[in-house]
């Protein structure tokens, strides 16, 4: 999974819960192997491409470790070999990201079930 395709799925996902950040929060992603991205719950535009500093959250990370979160598997506790996923910022601005993705389904089922 490429790093555009994750944060296209990020995005269908986190659209119908844009409610649960009650107050702007900001990402900033830079994925080693695929570009930087950031997610900012307020904009027009949810998700858009290139890096952003001062972010509530900042995250370094590769795409092995974004598809595993896509698929649901990633544990940030105990990576696999070859994942990357290193963070800094506000602890609550990411448990509140990830209560959003959280649920129970893996984000590619979510975004398997909004296409026809």
């Amino acid at each position: 999974m490429s790093a555009e395709a994750f944060f296209e799925v990020l995005k269908l996902a986190l659209m119908p819960k844009r409610a649960v950040f009650r107050k702007r929060v900001t990402f900033a992603f830079a994925v080693l192997d695929g570009g930087a991205f950031v997610l900012d719950t307020q904009a027009p535009e949810l998700i858009e491409k290139g890096y952003r500093s001062g972010c509530d959250v900042s995250i370094l990370c590769n795409t092995l470790t974004l598809r595993e979160i896509a698929l649901g598997r990633f544990d940030p506790d105990a990576p696999r070999p070859h994942h990357f996923f290193r963070w800094g910022g506000d602890r609550e601005a990411l448990a509140i990201l990830s209560r959003a993705l959280s649920g129970g389904r893996s984000m590619l089922a979510v975004r398997a079930q909004s296409t026809p």
